[in-house]
């Protein structure tokens, strides 16, 4: 269930964020098509790489580079910068014309060259571009837990039974043939009896994994709630890029003098080509007005869905421990049947409490020696799964762990980007507070909440197989844990029939 749940929880992720980003980009090129008329088509292109690059990052399962991200952001301010300068910082020749013009490329290339010391569009790419990265990071992330989680737990079924615990062997055993030595072969074990053999086995042979994941199911939560945060989750920052690039523009246009003065000392006076495209001037109150009535027929939230989610990924919690449920579920008796069941060493009521699964130190039936530590035995299916584990915690705690903007900033941010200056202009203003994100709110995990320092045991294969396993004779070594543990059982019911 907790499988299909993974999977299914990352398809409607990705596809509502990608159905966002469709229409945050349609919204974007109506913008410009009704309030930018004249730079419509020349922005054409930039605009649909830009959300190109965004949805390649966030659906991308392998390890991502930031910068490629950042760059693409900044790519797009530097080709949008000779289209804004034009059509509306220095539109004077072309507000007289009904027809669209563009530079000739050796003033482009001067335009795009000068970009960083003219800073046309002030600290706004700067600052969206942190957000951009660091909400589809995180976005991307969640889907890496999710796929890496359920390929996780669709490996378990495949784990070698070899070199399972001697103890857990003469358990096993002990409950499911020793009955019949004295004659009871149609006696089932006790439940209470087979829950406490089966997660003594299974704490043995699988602990170290169910304490993997259990700190995992930890973390997926608080990487939820960074994702859909209202601040600055990735459908937050998706759904107002319409409004902050058309900001961006507006900023250029509102210091087009200190700008187009910046121009032409730099690149001289213009070269213009004509291009056979209509247009008409731009209004900063006409532009604010439609920019405040564009529609906002979004995606429906999925917010219901990721409540019920995280409720299973919860109750998801010593998933690995909790296989004996299902394994000893058919010997669960009424109360009156007990003095019928074989709990050991004769019939009767077995009268020892079921062990939790953090106090098998003390399981009667199955010995847990006191300096037991968790390892894999060898097992290099095992050693897979674990290092799958340490490093989906890895990729989930890394980003959790870094700045991000606060709600302050991004008000700060988007609200007065300049203030003016004695002599007209304006002077921007910076904030250095960059406190690490989380601090005291609860992100940072408790214990061992950190990265995971541990070194992985083995490589960790590109595709989703484990390890091939060794072909010995012994047929225990070609069975999974759960079948082995199965198939024990089965025979002990073919016995007693």
């Amino acid at each position: 269930m907790i499988v299909w749940a993974l999977n299914f929880n990352r398809s409607k992720k990705s596809f509502h964020v990608l159905e966002l980003s469709r229409q945050s980009e349609n919204r974007t090129l109506s913008l410009f098509t009704a309030v930018y008329s004249r730079m419509s088509q020349l922005s054409r292109q930039p605009i649909a790489e830009l959300y190109k690059s965004i949805r390649s990052h966030f659906l991308s399962m392998v390890s991502n580079n930031d910068d490629d991200l950042e760059n693409s952001v900044y790519k797009f301010f530097i080709e949008l910068f000779p289209v804004a300068y034009l059509h509306g910082i220095n539109s004077e020749q072309a507000i007289k014309q009904t027809k669209v013009f563009d530079f000739h490329n050796d003033y482009k290339h001067c335009l795009t060259r000068m970009y960083d010391q003219f800073q046309p569009f002030g600290s706004i790419p700067k600052m969206l571009s942190k957000s951009i990265v660091q909400s589809v990071q995180m976005g991307s992330v969640f889907l890496k837990a999710l796929t890496g989680g359920a390929d996780v737990l669709s490996n378990v079924e495949s784990l070698s039974a070899t070199n399972l615990d001697k103890n857990c062997k003469e358990a096993l055993v002990k409950m499911s043939y020793c009955s019949s030595c004295k004659g009871y072969s149609h006696v089932k074990p006790c439940y209470g009896y087979c829950m406490n053999v089966m997660r003594g086995c299974l704490y043995l042979y699988l602990g170290s994994l169910n304490k993997d994941w259990n700190s995992f199911t930890d973390d997926i939560p608080k990487l939820n709630s960074v994702v859909t945060s209202q601040e600055n989750g990735i459908e937050t920052v998706i759904r107002s890029l319409d409004t902050k690039l058309s900001e961006a523009i507006m900023y250029a246009m509102e210091n087009g003098p200190r700008i187009d003065e910046k121009v032409k000392h730099a690149c001289g006076n213009p070269n213009l080509l004509e291009k056979v495209i209509d247009g008409h001037s731009h209004n900063l109150q006409n532009i604010r007005q439609t920019v405040n009535n564009q529609n906002s027929n979004w995606p429906s939230p999925i917010h219901t869905v990721l409540v019920d989610f995280m409720s299973s990924v919860d109750r998801s919690k010593d998933f690995f421990m909790r296989i004996s449920d299902s394994l000893c579920e058919d010997y669960q008796t009424s109360p009156n049947n007990y003095q019928k069941c074989w709990e050991g060493t004769h019939l009767g009521d077995y009268d020892h409490e079921i062990i939790g699964f953090d106090q098998q130190k003390y399981n009667p039936a199955v010995i847990i020696p006191q300096t037991h530590e968790f390892d894999t035995n060898g097992n290099s299916q095992l050693h897979i799964l674990n290092d799958k584990l340490i490093n989906l915690r890895n990729i989930v705690l890394k980003p959790l762990h870094t700045n991000f903007l606060t709600k302050h900033d991004n008000d700060k941010m988007f609200s007065d980007m300049a203030v003016e200056d004695g002599s007209g202009g304006y002077s921007e203003e910076t904030n250095n507070d960059d406190e690490d994100y989380g601090e005291g709110s609860g992100f940072a995990a408790s214990g061992d909440g950190g990265i995971d320092a541990r070194t992985p045991i083995v490589g960790i294969p590109s595709d989703n197989n484990t390890a091939e396993t060794g072909s010995g004779s012994n047929v225990v070594c070609q069975l999974s844990i759960v079948s082995y543990l199965s198939i024990l059982f089965v025979g002990m019911i073919v016995t007693q029939q």
